[in-house]
């Protein structure tokens, strides 16, 4: 999450603090109530989504950089015996 993005998520949650103080005004208009709940929802769903993006990706790198290696491995395999086939055949 970027700078401009934290600042966004916090004016949605000073929103949401000042609707849930003002709850009785706001339970009054059916839209309003409906709208202070999806923001809440959609403020948690971020913060979630948020954590899950601040986790540590060590583990990640280290399958990846495995993955390449067997990519590789299998790729200088079929070059040794196209180079093999290659030479039997001239």
């Amino acid at each position: 999450m970027n700078e401009k993005q934290r600042n966004w998520l916090r004016m949605y949650k000073n929103v949401t603090l000042v609707l849930d103080d003002n709850q009785e005004i706001v339970e009054t208009v059916a839209p309003a109530k409906e709208g202070r709940l999806l923001l809440k929802e959609n403020t948690e769903d971020i913060d979630d989504l948020n954590a899950v993006q601040l986790k540590s990706s060590e583990g990640i790198t280290a399958d990846k950089l495995v993955v390449k290696n067997d990519y590789i491995g299998s790729i200088l395999k079929v070059c040794d015996g196209t180079k093999g086939f290659c030479c039997q055949r001239w």
